[in-house]
């Protein structure tokens, strides 16, 4: 079972994505806040962190930094934000989003991309 970090500070946007990533039979670990799932995310080891950018306390850009200065490694990181102009796009590329989705987020596409992420390497030819 694939385990995803999701750091959203809002309350529904929260339980909603608990939600449809426990019913796809995923384990969610959620935090309000960057600073508990930095707490945290030495004692589990997610396969994809998920998180909002506009987080109180530290933002989802130093989350991710944090993340991956400790045991969160190379592993994949979604970003999801209401506010995405082109330069943030790139942005949140160069810090090491491997996908960034805009909110309000479609379901279908937010399932997409988390199943992409977590999907495992193509075999080289």
């Amino acid at each position: 079972m694939k385990t995803v970090l999701v750091v959203e500070d809002d309350e529904k946007s929260r339980r909603l994505l608990v939600d449809v990533l426990g019913a796809r039979g995923y384990r969610v670990l959620p935090f309000e806040r960057g600073e508990e799932a930095l707490a945290a995310v030495t004692a589990t080891a997610p396969d994809l962190a998920v998180l909002d950018i506009h987080l109180p306390g530290i933002d989802g850009v130093q989350t991710l930094l944090s993340l991956r200065a400790a045991s969160f490694g190379a592993r994949p990181a979604l970003a999801v934000t209401a506010s995405v102009m082109s330069g943030d796009l790139a942005r949140l590329h160069a810090v090491g989003f491997d996908a960034v989705l805009q909110k309000p987020l479609r379901l279908r596409d937010f399932l997409d991309t988390v199943q992409r992420l977590l999907a495992p390497p193509a075999a080289p030819d």
